[in-house]
């Protein structure tokens, strides 16, 4: 291997390497993954790496580069995919999250007492997310314009920053609170409940276009061994293509129809 390659190499790797510390310094600071997942993730990667150069041994330059990234690009996807399971658990758990409020509520307490009850109790990984909405959420009638609010909004995932944005909205309402509340509940369940049919429908349309897709095919080599390919020529020049357009239509169309409640 030349000496320009091995320059090249390390070039290469020292720029992916200084990437992937900025962006995991912006994850941490936009608050998409916390610290210590980043910590985690990347003790993982480097015990990978180790072990890699343990079980195959290195016989070139080139053999480092790719134990160096393979790792790192493993802890990059683990790191966004961890952050959006995260992100859809808040958002699954919501409804019952809610019920907890509303019960409190109806108890005397205020949604300020209450929702920091619910994080007290709250072990779940979910947790890191509640906790920055609930510090969005200003419980302060000369806060609601301070300038750190606004930033630690801005800084929140999409997901994340509509649950706050909504609770904002609802403590703006201090006459109308639990009602509030109980109208985000009963619409998140009744939108779950409508997707959930919808991807049951999508399912049997496309379980419709498999069974259609098996029957044409054994008729056709029905057809093929009966008559032989001389006979059914004409035929099936039509028919195979419009067969197939039809099948693409009901798997791809279904899943574009654009369900709303």
């Amino acid at each position: 291997m030349s000496t320009a390659l091995k320059l090249a190499i390390f070039a290469c790797s020292v720029i992916g390497f200084v990437s992937a510390s900025h962006l995991a310094t912006i994850l941490v600071r936009e608050r998409f993954i916390r610290a210590v997942d980043m910590t985690k993730i990347g003790t993982v990667s480097a015990i990978a790496i180790g072990a890699s150069v343990v079980v195959f041994p290195v016989t070139s330059v080139l053999d480092v580069w790719l134990r160096m990234f393979a790792p790192l690009v493993v802890a990059l996807a683990s790191t966004f995919l961890l952050a959006k399971r995260r992100q859809s658990r808040v958002a699954r758990e919501l409804p019952k999250r809610l019920g907890n409020l509303i019960m409190r509520m109806r108890m005397g307490y205020s949604l300020q007492v209450s929702l920091e009850e619910e994080l007290a109790k709250d072990r779940s990984s979910s947790r890191f997310h509640m906790l920055a909405i609930v510090r969005v959420v200003s419980f302060s009638p000369q806060n609601e314009v301070d300038a750190s609010s606004s930033e630690a909004r801005a800084s929140l995932p999409p997901t994340i920053r509509k649950i706050a944005d909504e609770f904002r909205r609802i403590h703006l309402l201090p006459s109308r609170q639990i009602e509030e509340l109980e109208r985000w509940r009963d619409r998140i369940q009744a939108d779950e409940t409508f997707r959930r049919r919808s991807n049951q429908a999508m399912a049997q349309a496309r379980a419709q276009a498999v069974v259609l897709a098996v029957i044409y095919l054994a008729l056709t080599i029905f057809v093929l061994i009966a008559f032989g390919w001389a006979a059914v020529k004409g035929s099936m020049q039509f028919s195979v293509p419009l067969f197939c357009l039809g099948v693409l239509w009901l798997w791809r169309g279904a899943g574009g129809v654009k369900w709303t409640v």
